[in-house]
Formats: structure tokens, C-alpha cells, sequence
């Protein structure tokens, strides 16, 4: 099923339920209709085998880059401070990687893009009713991320396994921090969920507490206010960077200046049509964490 796109009722997209598109989805309220689920469009058999192929590409990349630092790492014998150096680089940059695709997608692409509809839907339906991730399998969300990370692994782990010199220290712990950074990519999406659900797992529990994977209580400022802040999902390292020196807000001033566009315009635009205000940025966090406890059962 491919869900037609509502209306344009006063400047917003909004569902009328008198033309029966969507049947119970939408209900009218006034002249705008508001809707109460998101009319998702259901995977393609394109889509399917677009979301095959990425995961079958970038993986088999990544598990190529795995076999050659194996095999090399004995004859180059990098020292262990740099080893160490470019796991916690690899640690950063996939929490940066998964901040920045989360921060595209918020704040600037729109459903009215059809070869990403549905990937903006359910990015929107995220802000409006947070507990739906839950409704999306792994094999799913991995496709789309896969083809992003091909950006890095392509280049990165084909050019220093295959056209350059295999022997040099720096190659093989780029070809180390690349191999992270797209292992961490694959699953940032089951990474989002632990910010929305407490793990009952002793070990998930410990690498939270030790910040090397991101909690409740960390992501649940996220859903505040204008859902502006902590986009990263891996450990949330990079938020601690990004949010302190204001490089969301400073890359959409230079994006706004350049091209016109109006960052999280699309994203208000759904708040607006489902009825749903801001959460206050000053609540608590444990009246939202509690809040997303009580949701994760059913909306």
C-alpha cells in the first residue's frame, strides 16, 4: 500500500477524513484535519531490494576491510596508544556520523521528496508518537544507512586495501576506524531505541553507565522543545561537542543563508497537523522517562 499524500488545508498537509483515503486515520477538527496515525507507505519490492543491496554492499566491504586488517596487522604492528587513539576516534566519529544523518533528516527533508517518502514519514511520525521505532525491524532500518555509509567505506577501506600501500601504519588504522564506524552505522537505529526503552540486559546497562552506548536519560532531551539538541545516537559523545559550541545552529544559518531553506519547517508542520505541542524543555527527566515507560506497550 502506498499512502497518497494528504491535502494542503491552510498552508499545512493535512488528512480530511471526508474522502475516505484514510478511513479511521484522519478526523476532521475544524477546517484542518487531524490526524492521529501516521499513514506510513508500506516498503516497496523496489525498496526491498534498494535496502538488500546497500546492506549487502557496505557489509561486504566492511567484512573485507575486517579480513585485511587481520591479515596485515601482525606485519605492521601498530603501537598500542594508536591503536587505542583510533578506536576512540572510530567511537566519536560513528556517534558524529549518527548526529548528522539524524540532524539531515529532522531538520530538513520533506515526504513531498518521493524517493525518500518514506523515510521522512517515519522520521516525522518519530517526533509526534516517539514510541513507534518500535514497530520497524532491524532489517528494515539497516538498508538506508548502509548505502549513507558506503560514502566512507568505499573510498576509506577499497583504496588502502586495494590501491595503495598495504604496509603503513596510518592505512590500516583508517581502514580500523572505518570498519567501526560502519559496524556502529549498521546498528545506530537499534542504538536510538535503547534511549527509548530501559534494557533489562546487565551488560547494556553497564556500557551505559560507562557512556559507551546512550541511555534514557541522556536521549530524552532530545524530545524536548524543538527536538533541537543531542541528535547523536550511538554514545552520545559527540552531542557533548556539538551542542556546547553550537554547530547544529551554526551549519543551519550557513545553510539557510546560502539556499533559503527554513531548518525543522516540514518537522513543525507535522506537529502541527497531529495535534501535538512541544514537549516543555524544562520537565524533569525522570516524569519523561517515566513518560516513555508507560508508552512502550501500546499509544
Amino acid at each position: 500500500m502506498t499512502a497518497s499524500p494528504p491535502e494542503r488545508v491552510h498552508g499545512l498537509r493535512a488528512a480530511a477524513s471526508a474522502d475516505g483515503r484514510y478511513g479511521k486515520r484522519g478526523v476532521m477538527s475544524g477546517t484542518v484535519g487531524i490526524q492521529r496515525e501516521m499513514p506510513i507507505p508500506s516498503l516497496t519490492r523496489t525498496g526491498v531490494v534498494v535496502h538488500v543491496t546497500g546492506v549487502a554492499l557496505n557489509t561486504a566491504i566492511t567484512i573485507w576491510g575486517a579480513i585485511w586488517l587481520a591479515a596485515n596487522w601482525g606485519a605492521i604492528a601498530p603501537p598500542w596508544y594508536l591503536v587505542i587513539a583510533a578506536v576512540l576516534v572510530g567511537l566519536f566519529l560513528a556517534d558524529f556520523f549518527s548526529g548528522l544523518l539524524h540532524w539531515g533528516f529532522d531538520t530538513w527533508f520533506s515526504e513531498e521528496m518521493r524517493w525518500m517518502e518514506r523515510v521522512v514519514m517515519v522520521v516525522r511520525e518519530h517526533h509526534v508518537y516517539p514510541q513507534n521505532i518500535f514497530r520497524y525491524k532491524f532489517q528494515y532500518e539497516a538498508g538506508a544507512v548502509s548505502w549513507v555509509s558506503l560514502g566512507h567505506t568505499l573510498p576509506v577501506i577499497g583504496s588502502t586495501t586495494l590501491l595503495l600501500d598495504s604496509k603503513g601504519t596510518f592505512g590500516l588504522l583508517a581502514v580500523l576506524v572505518s570498519v567501526m564506524v560502519s559496524v556502529l552505522t549498521l546498528f545506530m537505529l537499534q542504538f536510538h531505541k535503547l534511549g527509548h526503552r530501559r534494557s533489562d540486559s546487565r551488560t547494556v546497562q553497564a556500557l551505559q553507565r560507562a557512556k559507551l552506548l546512550m541511555s534514557v536519560r541522556h536521549h530524552s532531551q532530545h524530545h524536548r522543545g524543538a527536538h533541537d539538541t543531542r541528535y547523536c545516537l550511538i554514545n552520545g559523545w559527540a552531542d557533548f561537542v556539538c551542542d556546547s559550541i553550537g554547530f547544529w545552529r551554526a551549519a543551519e544559518r550557513a545553510i539557510e543563508r546560502l539556499t533559503g531553506a527554513v531548518p525543522r519547517s516540514n518537522d513543525d508542520e507535522w506537529m502541527i497537523r497531529y495535534g501535538r505541542k512541544r514537549p516543555d524543555p524544562k520537565v524533569p527527566d525522570s516524569v519523561l522517562e517515566n513518560e516513555k515507560k508507560s508508552c512502550e506497550v501500546g499509544l
